[in-house]
């Protein structure tokens, strides 16, 4: 059985996470620093793996990144419910 990356995630309520595996020029591109081996764009709801990674760590950052976007789903659902009962 071969583990790979997805490329997206669905959640509840419509939420989408896209998942990039980009190079490291991508990366710095979008995140403005040489120093970065994954990160959640909030904005784009993407979150982007450096490919050049080993698969396991690769794996790792992303659940690490998938925490930082369901906070960020969390947050955003929970808004709206919130403004839908007053």
């Amino acid at each position: 059985m071969k583990i790979r990356i997805p490329n997206r995630i669905n959640l509840p309520y419509g939420y989408t996470i896209i998942i990039k595996n980009s190079s490291p020029d991508e990366m710095i591109e979008v995140f403005k620093t040489a120093d970065i081996e994954a990160g959640w764009n909030v904005m784009e709801k993407t979150i982007y793996l450096d490919r050049t990674l080993p698969l396991r760590k690769r794996r790792y950052l992303l659940t690490h990144e998938v925490m930082h976007a369901v906070v960020d789903w969390q947050a955003e659902i929970l808004d709206t419910v919130h403004a839908e009962v007053k």
